[in-house]
């Protein structure tokens, strides 16, 4: 987008920050990470998508509307960022109610990668909500120290959140192929997660208490990720250790 390359003017970019974000969040993250549900849902779930023929309308879905997001800043047009995202919205309920409704009935599912995975979402929709009131030039305080501050919400709720159940689910795979890949995630690592999410919201809509619930949001952020990196970190030497292994054996002939 040339935010830092002198770009702007020449690209005629209206709202710079809108447009990067909208196309790092939504156009990119959000649709990698959609892909790497359809893609890889079947052997952590155990099952089919529900509704596999709908794939095709997410992709578009999800392509069109994140067309929209950036465009509708780009060029500071209002029904462009609407239009978007409510395709967008659609195409990402639609994918995830194609993952969810198979395993409504079957409670061992829901293990705490399951909920990691799927209750991120819960934070990438807040924004969702808030969205028509900054689009609408809303001008009470929360609203702009949403759409200004708002960020850290869909990075370590959402995106960073997904990741704690699909990064130890892929490296179990890659480094541990002999053992059975879960979707990555505990109890403790779900709970300080949300709670982390629910105290950095609290601070945007209360300022007079915001640097403590930011502070306390991230502090639980971190404790959240100890219980992932130690899983890393245990299927990385688990791996090496069977690379080295290998190496050492002594060769035939």
């Amino acid at each position: 987008m040339g935010l830092w390359l002198g770009w702007i003017e020449a690209l005629r970019i209206a709202t710079p920050i809108e447009v990067h974000v909208h196309t790092n969040l939504w156009g990119f993250a959000a649709i990698i990470l959609a892909g790497l549900i359809v893609d890889l849902y079947p052997s952590f779930a155990n099952c089919s998508l529900s509704w596999p023929r709908t794939v095709p309308w997410v992709y578009w879905a999800m392509t069109l509307g994140a067309s929209g997001l950036i465009a509708g800043p780009w060029l500071d047009i209002n029904l462009f960022t609407v239009v978007g995202l409510v395709l967008h919205t659609l195409g990402t309920i639609l994918i995830l109610a194609n993952a969810i409704k198979p395993l409504l009935a079957d409670r061992q599912a829901w293990t705490p990668g399951m909920l990691h995975l799927f209750t991120s979402y819960i934070w990438f929709f807040i924004p969702v909500v808030v969205a028509p009131l900054i689009v609408a030039r809303a001008t009470d305080s929360p609203v702009e120290e949403v759409s200004g501050n708002g960020g850290p919400i869909l990075i370590f709720g959402w995106l960073l959140q997904s990741g704690y159940a699909l990064a130890p689910y892929l490296f179990t795979r890659y480094f541990e192929p002999d053992k059975r890949a879960r979707l990555g995630g505990t109890w403790l690592s779900l709970a300080t997660m949300h709670i982390g999410g629910v105290l950095f919201w609290v601070s945007l809509f209360f300022p007079d208490v915001a640097s403590a619930t930011r502070a306390l949001a991230y502090g639980f952020w971190i404790v959240s990720g100890a219980p992932i990196f130690i899983s890393l970190w245990s299927s990385l030497r688990s791996g090496s250790r069977a690379i080295e292994g290998a190496q050492t054996l002594p060769r035939e002939g």
